[in-house]
């Protein structure tokens, strides 16, 4: 049985003048997985770009109380290395390092963090175009022990 969801439409305009949204096509990178397990790659990506933005939130906030605040004075030693280099040490230095280092953090997690949602974006549009070609799989995501409207 051919429903309205199940027809392909050309595009072109409809009742009110809108273009129909292409049929959504399958991703050949995809089809060696199940329904399930493109459902739970999804998951996963979403929770790993849910990680990259909790931590670049938590760089932010350190950047941003590092640069509210002034370093210390970097002509002040605080001592000698353990391992014996006769180099001092600053605390300006050492500053200067870590924010550097949180700058470098902040930009590999961004990049991460894009590369998660352009795979996400594709595990998404796969997941659109196999209810497409079957609305019945939807139903699949459903708990299968809900109790009967009514009850």
């Amino acid at each position: 049985m051919t429903t309205e969801l199940t027809r392909a439409h050309p595009p072109g305009p409809n009742a009110r003048g809108a273009r129909r949204a292409a049929t959504p096509r399958l991703d050949p990178a995809l089809a060696h997985l199940s329904l399930p397990s493109v459902r739970a790659y999804r998951h996963m990506l979403a929770q790993e770009e849910f990680a990259a933005t909790s931590w670049r939130r938590l760089i932010s906030v350190h950047l941003a109380a590092l640069a509210g605040t002034e370093p210390p004075d970097p002509a002040r030693p605080i001592g000698r290395a353990h391992s014996g280099d006769d180099a001092d040490s600053t605390v300006g230095s050492a500053w200067a390092t870590w924010v550097h280092q949180l700058h470098d953090l902040d930009h590999e997690l961004a990049g991460y963090r894009e590369s998660a949602l352009e795979r996400l974006a594709r595990v998404t549009d796969e997941l659109i175009a196999r209810y497409h070609q079957d609305p019945s799989r939807c139903l699949a995501a459903l708990p299968h022990d809900r109790a009967a409207p009514g009850r």
